[in-house]
Parts: structure tokens; C-alpha cells; sequence
């Protein structure tokens, strides 16, 4: 997997990620904001822990806002 920094700070529901060196992404391509696997930089184990907080609070904190999108197993 290809990892991207985000640059700044996060604002309300936004954030910038610098894809220089990915080269050939393209509006609409599929990114992992939250990895379901543990050893991920972007698990939700690792943001909690670089939150301070846990698993449970950061998924609380998404916004209704923000659209879902179920890939894989049934979510019912």
C-alpha cells in the first residue's frame, strides 16, 4: 500500500494530502482514510493513539456529515 502525508491540520470535515510522490492518482480513485489493518500507519488503533484518545472516540467524532461507504461484507 502507498501512504500520503496530510499537510496542516485537519479543518471541520477537510483535510490536504500531498500526493507528489504517488504520481498517478486521479480525482475518484478509492483512498483508505482508516485502515482495517492493524499494522497500517492509518489504522484506527494508530490515529487513536496519536489522538490521545481510543478506537471508540474517534468513530463517535465522524461527522454524520461524511457519506459512508460499505466495501466488502454486508454491514446489516
Amino acid at each position: 500500500a502507498i501512504t500520503a502525508p496530510v499537510i496542516g491540520h485537519v479543518n471541520m470535515d477537510q483535510l490536504v494530502v500531498d500526493l507528489t510522490d504517488v504520481g498517478y492518482a486521479r480525482p475518484g480513485d478509492p483512498v483508505d482514510l482508516i485502515s482495517d489493518d492493524p499494522t497500517s500507519p492509518c489504522s484506527l488503533e494508530r490515529l487513536a493513539e496519536l489522538a490521545d484518545t481510543n478506537c471508540y472516540e474517534l468513530l463517535c467524532r465522524l461527522s454524520a456529515r461524511l457519506p459512508r461507504q460499505y466495501v466488502g461484507s454486508d454491514p446489516t
